[in-house]
């Protein structure tokens, strides 16, 4: 592991304390009061001593802002949570008295959804490790990976799949498939947004027209905002 230094570390805090005081999206808005949070994780932070540590803690941190699509990487792209490198999110459950990993969304687009992983599969090893709550699945972009999971049928298949390489290392993530649209029942549309642009949102709004334009004879529409 690399070590890092105390005063690096407190400069590393510092910037980022400053980044989202006055760079990101107004915190409060959610309900968080940005510095009290800073205060409550800074001794955890300022103990990190390796560079793998301090990514963990102050990722930890900028995960409490409630914002979708917002972490700390460190440039190697070693440790990226599942949401940014495969697209998919996990829920804690149990599993004969086992607390598990399970997948809760899995978007068009990413990774996870081209190896064939649905919501409800439950993760049982990353690479022939065991991946247990609190520690948190992450991945290496860029590279192959192999996942042991437990299906809805019982079955425990080992499945690889590719992590794709961000096309920008200073925004280190794989984009699923912004738009997507199915008919879980013959009149039944559903209509799922994975994520909003930043700025410019035509090419979003004409997915989501052209999804409507599929979707326009059902006689009820979910929406998931998710």
């Amino acid at each position: 592991m690399n070590t890092i230094a105390l005063k690096d570390r407190e400069k590393i805090l510092e910037k980022v304390s400053h980044l989202v005081a006055t760079k990101h999206f107004n915190p409060s808005l959610n309900g968080v009061n940005w510095p009290d949070l800073v205060e409550s994780h800074r001794a955890q932070i300022l103990q990190a001593d390796t560079i793998e540590k301090l990514e963990t803690e102050i990722h930890k941190l900028v995960s409490e802002l409630k914002t979708s699509h917002t972490g700390f990487f460190h440039r190697s792209l070693r440790k990226i949570p599942a949401r940014y490198a495969i697209n998919a999110t996990f829920q804690p459950c149990s599993v004969n008295g086992t607390a598990r990993w399970m997948f809760e969304d899995v978007h068009e687009g990413g990774a996870a959804y081209a190896a064939g992983f649905r919501p409800g599969d439950i993760l049982l090893a990353i690479d022939g490790k065991e991946i247990l709550p609190p520690d948190q699945p992450v991945f290496r972009m860029g590279g192959p990976s192999t996942l042991a999971v437990e299906k809805l049928s019982g079955e425990r298949p080992s499945i690889p799949m590719g992590v794709p390489i961000p096309k920008s290392k200073k925004h280190p993530v794989n984009q699923p498939r912004p738009v997507a649209w199915s008919r879980p029942e013959p009149d039944v549309g559903l209509l799922k947004i994975t994520m909003f642009p930043g700025v410019v949102g035509i090419d979003l709004a004409h997915d989501i027209d052209r999804a409507i334009a599929q979707l326009r004879d059902c006689s009820r529409l979910i929406v998931d905002l998710r």
